[in-house]
């Protein structure tokens, strides 16, 4: 996390390096955190790779086992790239040897290393774009949606904690484009406010979404110095 004076502290990559500490419970805690977090754009990964998603779910559940059993988040160095890199390397050799033994890991009684929304996962993976995508472009694609929307929902309570949940909603609408004159109009007639008001009202929301996205992109660099690079790369994987 990128702070006011310029200095580049650890956040998520704490947990990966907590994650491949000594203490099983921390380390498990870490890892049920990061899991929480990056599940999705690894299950696209998995699917765009042409697997089922009965077989993607199990090898998703598979691969964060092998993580944690394997300790392999002993071996992350931070700075050797971004977390995405880190991740999506070790899910491309496990992918491999789970090939090589031409077996889907399956576990008896619908056990779970952690819980996953399977059904609306599907749900969501749906409506991805399809076509030419790779599964690295998959992959990026869904890491940035989640990125955005977690920028977005950590706003959203922030102004619902100011008890003004209901104009966020409404402004949140145009976080990405133009507010015209007619909606101006409407939306300050909603909620009892001068246009001039709604306009400062979004234009600070749109300036503390950019700091909201610096926030997340610092958790998963190797330093300040990269952020810039980084919005600018998961903005263009969105656009495509």
């Amino acid at each position: 996390m990128e702070h006011a004076d310029g200095s580049f502290h650890t956040t998520r990559w704490s947990l990966v390096v907590a994650a491949g500490g000594d203490v099983s419970v921390i380390a498990r805690r870490a890892l049920d955190d990061l899991c929480r977090m990056y599940w999705y754009p690894l299950y696209c990964y998995v699917r765009r790779r042409g697997h089922p998603p009965a077989d993607a779910e199990d090898l998703i559940q598979g691969f964060f086992e092998h993580l944690f059993e394997r300790e392999l988040f002993a071996r992350a160095n931070r700075e050797k790239g971004k977390l995405r890199g880190f991740l999506l390397s070790i899910l491309r050799d496990f992918l491999i040897d789970q090939r090589k033994r031409n077996a889907a890991i399956k576990r008896g009684g619908g056990a779970e290393f952690v819980p996953l929304d399977m059904e609306g996962a599907e749900a969501r993976f749906s409506g991805e774009p399809a076509g030419t995508d790779t599964a690295e472009r998959s992959l990026e694609r869904a890491w940035a949606m989640e990125l955005l929307q977690r920028a977005t929902l950590g706003l959203g309570d922030q102004w619902r904690a100011d008890g003004k949940g209901d104009l966020f909603d409404e402004l949140s609408r145009y976080l990405l484009k133009s507010l015209d004159a007619s909606a101006t109009q409407e939306i300050a007639t909603r909620f009892g406010l001068s246009e001039i008001n709604v306009k400062v009202s979004l234009t600070r929301l749109k300036e503390r979404y950019r700091d909201a996205i610096r926030r997340e992109v610092a958790e998963t660099v190797s330093s300040g110095d990269e952020i810039d690079a980084e919005i600018a790369y998961l903005r263009e994987v969105v656009s495509r």
